[in-house]
């Protein structure tokens, strides 16, 4: 059976919507962070121990703490963002209603439609507990697994 359409009604949690964002927010690969932050320390490291060999060399010291706090912008920008995300689901309630359409249109509990072909920053996730969507930069969408049916998973799928 081809479903043109499925409505979802469901109450999100704020764990699900840190991790939607969390993963949404996260532009990089693992391995990708892993090398930069890699090269970030040993960049702080090697300055430090410039800047202690001749401590009248004051901009090595500059240059590592620029170095140490790119990384921690790195690290911790996904988190931030993942957390302040989740507390405005948490604080607007967590309740949502969205209809899904098979020509990618989404049709939000505000009545406004978003097509999921985007711009730029349209991305998507699955895990094993959601569906993480961003259609646009404005916009992300979460959907829990544990409200659909096997259906409705495949229905979400091959929209994506």
């Amino acid at each position: 059976m081809s479903r043109e359409q499925i409505t979802l009604n469901y109450q999100l949690t704020k764990e699900e919507a840190y991790e939607a964002f969390y993963l949404l927010a996260s532009r990089r690969s693992r391995t990708v962070k892993l090398i930069v932050s890699a090269v970030l320390t040993a960049l702080a490291v090697i300055l430090l121990g410039f800047y202690a060999l001749d401590s009248r060399r004051i901009h090595m010291l500059f240059l590592a703490v620029c170095a140490i706090a790119l990384l921690f912008y790195i690290l911790y920008q996904p988190v931030l963002q993942a957390k302040r995300g989740a507390r405005l689901v948490e604080k607007a309630g967590g309740k949502y209603r969205i209809i899904l359409y098979r020509d990618g249109r989404i049709v939000l509990p505000d009545g406004g439609v978003l097509n999921m072909s985007g711009d730029k920053y349209a991305r998507a996730v699955e895990t094993d507990t959601i569906f993480a969507l961003r259609p646009d930069a404005q916009h992300t969408i979460c959907i829990p697994k544990r409200i659909l049916s096997q259906d409705e998973a495949e229905f979400i799928r091959a929209l994506l």
